[in-house]
C-alpha cells in the first residue's frame, strides 16, 4: 500500500482519469487528506492539463490551506475563464487568509485580475478590505466599480463610516461616482439608515456637490457616532 507523498501523487495523477468515477474518488480522497496534500497539489498545478488543473484548484479550495493562496491568485490571470473562476472560488473558500493577497491583486493592470479580486473580497467580506473596495469604486471599469459597491453594501455599517469619510474629503471626485452612489442609495433604503443617509443621497444628486455633499456626509457621521 502506498503511503505519504507517493500515495498523494498517485491520487493527483488519477484526477486526469477519463473515468469520472475514478476522478471523483481520487478528488474526495485528496480532500480527506487535508493540508498534507497541499504541497503536492500546488506542485502539480503548472504541468497539469486543463481538466486536471480544475480539479486541483477546487481541491485546494476545499482543503483551505493558506499556502495555496499565492498560486491561486496567480491563476486569476489565466487565459482560461473556468480556471479564473475556480481559483477565485477557492480563494473565497479559504477566506480571510486570502485577503492580503487579493488586496494586492486589486492593483493589477489586468482587468480580469482586478475583477476577480473585487468579486472575491466582496464575498469574503472582511472589514480589512473596505479601504481597497472604496478605492475600487474609482476603477476605470464599470463592472469592477459595481462589484466593489456590492461588497461594501454587504458589509453594511462597517463600510459606511469609511465611505462617508471619503465623501467629506473628496466630494468633488467621488460624489458623482456611480459605485459610491449605489452604496449610499442601497444603504439609505434600510430603515436604520434612512433618515441619516437620505440627506447625503439628495446632496449627491444635487448641483453644488463639492459643498453640499461634505456637509451632509459630516452630519451623517455625527449621527452614526452619537
Amino acid at each position: 500500500m502506498q503511503t505519504g507523498s507517493s500515495d498523494i501523487k498517485s491520487l493527483i495523477a488519477s484526477l486526469g482519469e477519463k473515468d469520472a468515477t475514478k476522478r471523483q474518488s481520487a478528488y474526495e480522497s485528496l480532500v480527506s487528506r487535508g493540508k498534507p496534500a497541499t504541497d503536492s497539489l500546488i506542485e502539480a498545478l503548472p504541468s497539469s492539463r486543463e481538466r486536471m488543473r480544475h480539479e486541483i484548484i477546487s481541491a485546494l479550495g476545499e482543503i483551505g490551506d493558506p499556502k495555496a493562496v499565492t498560486p491561486l491568485v496567480k491563476l486569476m490571470g489565466d487565459k482560461d475563464g473556468l480556471t479564473r473562476k475556480l481559483s477565485r472560488e477557492a480563494l473565497v473558500a479559504i477566506g480571510q487568509p486570502s485577503v492580503p493577497a487579493l488586496i494586492e491583486a486589486s492593483e493589477s493592470k489586468s482587468k480580469e485580475v482586478r475583477w476577480g479580486a473585487a468579486k472575491a473580497l466582496g464575498e469574503i467580506a472582511d472589514p480589512a478590505s473596505i479601504p481597497t473596495l472604496v478605492k475600487l469604486l474609482e476603477d476605470k471599469e464599470f463592472e469592477i466599480r459595481w462589484l466593489a459597491a456590492e461588497g461594501l453594501i454587504v458589509m453594511d455599517k462597517e463600510s459606511l463610516l469609511p465611505i462617508l469619510r471619503e465623501l467629506v474629503s473628496r466630494a468633488d471626485t467621488l460624489s458623482l461616482n456611480d459605485g459610491m452612489h449605489l452604496v449610499i442609495r442601497n444603504l439609505a433604503e434600510e430603515e436604520e439608515y434612512q433618515n441619516i443617509l437620505t440627506p447625503v443621497l439628495k446632496a449627491m444628486d444635487g448641483f453644488d456637490v463639492a459643498v453640499a455633499v461634505p456637509m451632509a456626509a459630516k452630519k451623517a457621521m455625527e449621527k452614526l457616532s452619537a
